[in-house]
């Protein structure tokens, strides 16, 4: 499963990438908005929203991106390494239906 992170803390990066690991995820953070982002997205299973700690500009262009292309989106306002693994340990166990999860 590949699972774009929007948003979230800089320097906790490599243990959102290391629960998505411990899940079976191919997981992604983008912290700051990129000109090809909305190429990325299209390739992914699911998208977490870190809505705190992520620019209005990117989490706009994001969603658009995500509504085309019906890709779950699932918003949060947590940025910890704990709320993470709930979220992604639930999608994993709904993988028809990531999107019923939330923290």
């Amino acid at each position: 499963m590949n699972v774009y992170i929007l948003g979230g803390l800089k320097r906790l990066e490599k243990e959102y990438k290391k629960v998505g690991r411990k899940h079976g995820c191919k997981t992604r953070v983008l912290n700051t908005h990129c000109t090809n982002c909305n190429k990325c997205l299209k390739d992914s299973d699911a998208v977490i929203f870190m809505v705190d700690n992520a620019s209005h500009k990117m989490v706009q262009s994001a969603k658009q991106t995500c509504k085309k292309n019906n890709i779950p989106m699932i918003f949060t306002d947590k940025a910890s390494v704990n709320s993470l693994d709930s979220l992604i340990s639930c999608m994993a166990s709904r993988k028809n239906n990531p999107a019923a999860c939330s923290i």
